[in-house]
């Protein structure tokens, strides 16, 4: 986050602020109310009397780009007929696009490699320095059986939804199988189905035998 000088004037509340070279600046904005107390009304508020959007007063989150301001310098944001603006309401964040790219790369060499997909399983190997958690795009919904060089590995569930690892420190084989809750079931009922099919058949042909050989004996009398 960027730190914000907080200015109040009779007509607006505004901050000031400045970001530096291979910073994008985003704005953060909760919370708002206006003059009357009222949470379901407009705001107006302006970057630098240059950029200008509206806010509804609620509980909903606002995420504004203000990449397309010049870094280096100060700026301004002002807030018309706001009742009251907590400095907690109003947050801007600084993504470094270069920090960015260095830790993106940073992770792709701890991700898993040498993958292998087979059916409903994966499997790929991994190198870490020192434990930690390897977090998958793969939906956590309690259906998958993860394990580190044959063991049982330790899962969580990451941001609510994805599935994450416990990697331990050095290089181990990691192994994603998709086991749905109902499968074993259906594998039973396969499974017995085929075993009564084979024996209604083996018994159809008994009895055909038995049926032929009586058949024969009559004849022969």
């Amino acid at each position: 986050p960027l730190s914000l000088d907080r200015i109040t004037s009779d007509d607006c509340i505004q901050f000031t602020f400045r970001f530096e070279e291979g910073e994008q600046p985003y704005l953060y904005i909760a919370n708002l109310e206006n003059e009357k107390g009222e949470k379901h009304s407009t705001c107006r508020i302006t970057v630098d009397d240059s950029i200008e959007f509206y806010v509804e007063y609620s509980d909903a989150l606002r995420f504004f780009d203000l990449s397309g301001l010049a870094s280096g310098k100060q700026h301004t944001i002002s807030i018309y007929n706001a009742k009251q603006v907590l400095d907690e309401n109003i947050i801007l964040y600084a993504l470094n696009t270069t920090k960015l790219a260095e830790f993106v790369d940073q992770k792709r060499e701890e991700s898993l490699h040498d993958i292998v997909y087979s059916g409903n399983r994966i499997v790929g190997q991994h190198t870490f320095a020192d434990n930690q958690f390897l977090f998958t795009s793969l939906p956590n919904d309690g259906n998958w059986q993860v394990s580190v060089d044959g063991e049982q590995a330790v899962t969580g569930t990451a941001l609510g939804t994805f599935l994450c690892v416990f990697a331990p420190e050095g290089e181990h084989e990691i192994s994603f199988l998709y086991w749905p809750a109902g499968l074993t079931t259906g594998l039973w009922i396969m499974t017995a189905s085929a075993f009564l099919l084979l024996v209604a058949l083996i018994v159809e042909i008994t009895l055909s035998k038995n049926r032929s050989k009586r058949i024969l004996v009559k004849k022969l009398q």
